[in-house]
């Protein structure tokens, strides 16, 4: 879906740590914009459990500068070009053109040897 709609290079699996210390793991992320892409399944993001957690992580997410765009089966496979226009218009708003890095972001093999302990 991502190169199809012909989407920026992203990372993914990228952690985030927020003002807290906490880390915080990322389905899809493009860093430099500062935008971060969730995809929500019904298997896994249903229970009241999950959604508290989910609604934690955007919160904390969103303390830190990040935009979570939320995602399901339906926006990937029902109609994958609004998504990528969803995404896109992040990508390109003036909360998303910022300068540089991230500085409460890792990813990687050093944010799994840093921080063994990460959220999903």
């Amino acid at each position: 879906m991502f190169i199809d709609n012909r989407l920026p290079m992203l990372q993914v699996q990228y952690a985030i740590v927020d003002r807290y210390g906490r880390v915080w793991r990322v389905d899809f992320a493009w860093p430099e914009a500062m935008v971060v892409a969730e995809y929500d399944s019904i298997q896994w993001h249903t229970s009241r459990e999950a959604l508290v957690h989910d609604r934690l992580k955007t919160a904390r997410l969103q303390e830190c500068g990040w935009t979570s765009i939320p995602m399901t089966v339906d926006d990937i496979r029902g109609d994958p070009v609004s998504l990528a226009d969803r995404i896109t218009f992040h990508l390109l708003s003036p909360a998303s053109s910022r300068k540089g890095a991230p500085t409460h972001g890792v990813s990687g093999a050093f944010a799994t040897a840093r921080h063994r302990k990460a959220t999903h």
